[in-house]
């Protein structure tokens, strides 16, 4: 691994700036289905003619309510009410309508392909920021590219020392994985970290590779095995190159 060490020192010396925070998206639970609506009762029957005797039918009774819908399903329709004496019988009550399901975090999807949302460099400001994208494009999965870029476009010229800030923000908040060749080369870099008496978080070394591409996991373990500082290597890592 080869480090721009002019470029990367620049870019560690400048983290005591507030970073450009990235929020991720709390997944929301589908809501619960309407209950459905109970059928209408029939009305009164009419009565006997006068001198005949006859008794007006009685109404018929309301339909009993449809059952609520269970949460993220259809609900499913009330049954008929039954007629009175004399009155027809009630209508079957309205299905619910299903919840909608939550959001799934997916870094694979992107819609930033290039750096064109960033400023040209002044040399006065948030030098690196086009610098450090083109760095990036083959280490981030498009949706961490996509956070990098849009907080580095949102910087201003009081904020120059922050981009790299954006790197280790857009990792922070990257979905996670289960991956086991990813859960075990985290856990790997924890105990050797451990038993150099420096300490990291395998869980949050997880969440860092799992925003990155095969190739920027590779530069990221490495940096990480050597520095033991996962803030650090996700600052420097538009520099980091394979060696040879």
């Amino acid at each position: 691994m080869l480090i721009d060490r002019t470029k990367a020192l620049l870019l560690v010396g400048a983290l005591a700036t507030s970073a450009c925070v990235i929020q991720k998206t709390e997944k929301e639970d589908g809501n619960g289905g309407t209950a459905g609506s109970g059928g209408s009762g029939a009305t009164a029957g009419d009565g006997g003619a006068a001198g005949d005797g006859g008794t007006a039918g009685s109404g018929g009774a309301a339909g009993s309510a449809g059952a609520a819908g269970s949460a993220g399903a259809a609900g499913s329709a009330g049954a008929a009410g039954a007629g009175g004496v004399g009155g027809a019988a009630g209508s079957a009550g309205a299905a619910g309508t299903g919840g909608t399901g939550g959001v799934v975090c997916d870094d694979s999807v992107g819609t930033i392909n290039d750096c064109s949302l960033l400023p040209d460099p002044t040399h006065e400001g948030c030098d690196y920021r086009q610098e450090a994208c083109a760095g990036l494009q083959d280490k981030l999965l498009p949706g961490r590219f996509d956070a990098v870029v849009t907080c580095m476009a949102a910087l201003t010229e009081d904020q120059c020392t922050d981009e790299a800030k954006c790197i280790d923000g857009a990792l922070q908040n990257a979905c996670g994985t289960e991956d086991p060749l990813v859960v075990d080369e985290c856990e790997g870099l924890a105990a050797a970290c451990n038993a150099q008496g420096d300490t990291i978080s395998s869980v949050d070394c997880t969440t860092y590779m799992s925003g990155l591409t095969e190739l920027g996991q590779g530069l990221f373990s490495e940096c990480t095995l050597n520095l033991c500082d996962l803030s650090q290597c996700a600052e420097i890592l538009p520099f980091l190159t394979e060696e040879g």
